[in-house]
């Protein structure tokens, strides 16, 4: 497999995924690049991006946006201006208007945008059995994403923040069946776990502990779609998707 050059923006979840890319021996570099609030204006961080992005382009394959939300589609843009194939971190809170321009760039350059939901790649759903049983319309589903630490964003709910990280797993594995509960905190005991009662074939996965290596399974596979040029299906539509459906759980649950 060809080796990719990574390009990182952000600096504090961003700082895990650059450990991680050493370690499986890649090339990365951070971008220069602050938090808006670090500019005197919004006018001078956006030069600051396309300039930064220009720049280090020539030498990154990848572009991994590990930054908050507000200025994500700006970034992913700029990013498939210049040619780079995106990775972003969800939450992705952007219109149907807006996902859609994003798509239609990244298919006219022949580029992947991915939207990174690690725990789709727990190897309890993609070894998944009985599938057929447990997806089924006549199931209820129950996911539940609570963390002790407190929010480090105070206009992001947890559902968007860790809630989605459920709803992306309901979406992806267990579509057909129903919600019955949806709950996700700061500052309560971990837990992560999902429950789908049926009456035929019941199951259930509590994954607060887990010890799997979900982000290099992440990237092995983003990989993998790029260089045999499949499309990777955990893109801006289905984080579209998963964004319009919590926002209904919010109303519901929240």
């Amino acid at each position: 497999m060809n080796k990719l050059n990574y390009g990182i923006i952000g600096k504090n979840w961003g700082s895990k995924i650059f450990r991680i890319l050493k370690k499986l021996n890649k090339n990365v570099i951070y971008l220069d690049i602050k938090s808006p609030k670090n500019y005197k204006n919004i006018y001078s961080y956006k030069i600051n991006v396309k300039r930064e992005i220009l720049e280090k382009s020539p030498n990154i394959d990848i572009l991994w946006i590990a930054t908050p939300t507000n200025f994500k589609y700006f970034l992913v843009e700029e990013a498939l201006n210049n040619n780079l194939n995106v990775i972003v971190e969800k939450p992705w809170l952007h219109d149907e208007k807006k996902t859609k321009k994003i798509i239609q760039i990244s298919k006219k350059k022949k580029l992947q945008v991915g939207v990174h939901f690690e725990f789709l790649y727990l190897k309890q759903f993609l070894n998944l059995k009985n599938k057929q049983l447990i997806n089924n319309k006549n199931n209820l589903f129950s996911g539940f994403f609570n963390v002790k630490k407190k929010s480090h964003f105070k206009k992001l709910s947890a559902f968007h923040e860790l809630g989605s990280h459920i709803v992306a797993i309901k979406l992806k594995y267990f579509n057909n069946t129903k919600f019955k509960t949806f709950k996700s905190n700061y500052n309560k005991k971990n837990l992560r776990k999902i429950i789908i009662d049926s009456k035929i074939k019941s199951f259930s996965y509590d994954f607060t502990n887990n010890s799997e290596k979900l982000i290099q399974k992440y990237i092995k596979d983003f990989e993998t779609k790029l260089l045999y040029k499949n499309n990777y299906k955990i893109d801006l539509k289905f984080a579209s998707n998963v964004y319009k459906c919590t926002k209904y759980l919010i109303k519901k649950y929240g």
